[in-house]
């Protein structure tokens, strides 16, 4: 995806990350979620840079609200800060709606192990650092 190469290379510049973003995603998706969900990844994709060149520490839930709360109002937006509200109890269907850029970082900061072959296992074990 274009959209987390151009978070990490403008990781200083927030609003550079967001046009930058909309841009790219304007190419290839017609629709809102499709460019809020560019943003979102973009934004996460910033953020983790950020956190692995400055050693800056942000819990799982204060990395959801900080991507959350710039993408722009949609259902993206509503699935990325639904995270916020999850449990390690909450059950598989539910988590599957939280973009899976949350999980990334949770892997990269948390050492989850993330593949396709076991996104469920992911989902789940992600969702624990949550609480």
């Amino acid at each position: 995806m274009r959209a987390s190469v151009i978070g990490a290379y403008f990781h200083d510049e927030k609003d550079k990350v967001i046009a930058e973003a909309t841009k790219s995603a304007e190419v290839t998706h017609s629709n809102k979620d499709g460019i809020c969900g560019a943003i979102g990844v973009a934004l996460a994709s910033m953020y983790s840079t950020r956190i692995g060149i400055n050693k800056e520490r942000l819990s799982p839930k204060e990395f959801i609200a900080k991507v959350g709360e710039i993408v722009p109002d949609s259902d993206t937006k509503y699935k990325i800060l639904k995270g916020l509200t999850l449990s390690s109890n909450a059950h598989i269907e539910m988590l599957r709606t939280v973009p899976r850029t949350v999980f990334h970082f949770l892997q990269k900061d948390l050492g989850i192990p993330f593949s396709a072959q076991d996104v469920d296992k992911t989902i789940t074990d992600s969702s624990r650092q949550l609480t």
